[in-house]
């Protein structure tokens, strides 16, 4: 039986970081859950791509150490004279006792804030975003925009 989920982070810092802490951990569940309505699929879709191969045994008590980047913020629309905004957040994640090639240095997250202020992560935007480098072979880690 499942145990209920724990609430979600509020601020677009702590989100950033439990999205990178669930990519890590192959955590589908948890990042899914953070996702922008309607955006889910394109989602998964991101999760698959850019989660290295290497991180299959990552479990609960592996060591991850997440490095959250200062938000860039940039007004998407205005509701009811309220600035609705969309950001970008770079992380850093380190899985210990994973290849150094494994490890992401720079992952950018694209979040969009509804009507109410939460953010979300914006799936679509995510896999528009991420690049598969030439040549890599299927199953291969790519890398996304801005990772190193």
């Amino acid at each position: 039986m499942d145990e209920p989920a724990k609430p979600l982070p509020g601020d677009l810092e702590d989100r950033a970081g439990f999205a990178a802490k669930a990519l890590a951990r192959g955590q589908w569940k948890q990042l899914k859950r953070l996702a922008k309505p309607k955006t889910a699929g394109d989602l998964g879709r991101w999760y698959d791509k850019v989660r290295p191969k290497q991180w299959a045994d990552v479990s609960e008590q592996t060591a991850i150490e997440v490095v959250v980047g200062k938000p860039n913020q940039q007004v998407k629309k205005y509701e009811q004279d309220k600035p609705v905004l969309d950001a970008t957040v770079l992380v850093g994640i380190e899985v210990a006792g994973a290849p150094e090639d494994s490890q992401i240095k720079d992952l950018s997250l694209h979040f969009s804030q509804d009507e109410e202020a939460q953010w979300w992560i914006d799936g679509e935007r995510m896999l528009a975003d991420t690049v598969v480098p030439q040549g890599a072979s299927k199953g291969r880690k790519p890398a996304a925009k801005g990772a190193q």
